[in-house]
């Protein structure tokens, strides 16, 4: 699977509300596929590998995103599930991104980093619209002004 195909995967996994953020990762050029060792996996080892990254992410002060909605997924499946991993790395970051191999349907990824260091942001590609000017009007109520 190449980036382009991994991240487009990550895009149309609807169930993952981390997933733009996800393929912006994959996305990057900076990014490059890792040493992956444990390339064919199955659910119940990711659902246990991952379960535990849980409790320590946050005791080592590691942020994450796609976490929760990966092990959501992998508990749904049966533990006997054969899932495929990629392992994509830049900097102090990484992302592990598990799919039905036949199929390249996303299960789940998650992109987390080294302790005390933060997730990267990335700003959308997408064309948005321009916004109007809106003025406004005198007798608006400003909800946030401060009396003194």
């Amino acid at each position: 699977m190449t980036k382009r195909e991994l991240a487009d995967a990550i895009s149309n996994a609807m169930h993952m509300p981390d997933r733009a953020t996800l393929a912006a990762f994959a996305l990057d050029p900076v990014t490059a596929f890792a040493s992956n060792p444990f390339a064919r996996t199955s659910a119940a080892a990711v659902k246990h590998t991952w379960t535990v990254q849980a409790f320590e992410f946050p005791v080592r002060d590691i942020q994450a995103a796609g976490l929760s909605s990966l092990l959501q997924a992998v508990s749904a499946l049966p533990g006997t599930e054969r899932l495929m991993q990629e392992i994509l790395r830049a900097g102090p970051h990484t992302l592990n991104a598990f799919y039905h191999g036949e199929r390249r349907e996303i299960v789940g990824a998650v992109l987390y980093g080294r302790p005390h260091v933060p997730l990267p942001v990335f700003t959308s590609s997408a064309p948005t619209r321009p916004k109007r000017a809106q003025r406004a009007s005198a007798a608006q109520l400003d909800l946030f002004a401060v009396e003194a």
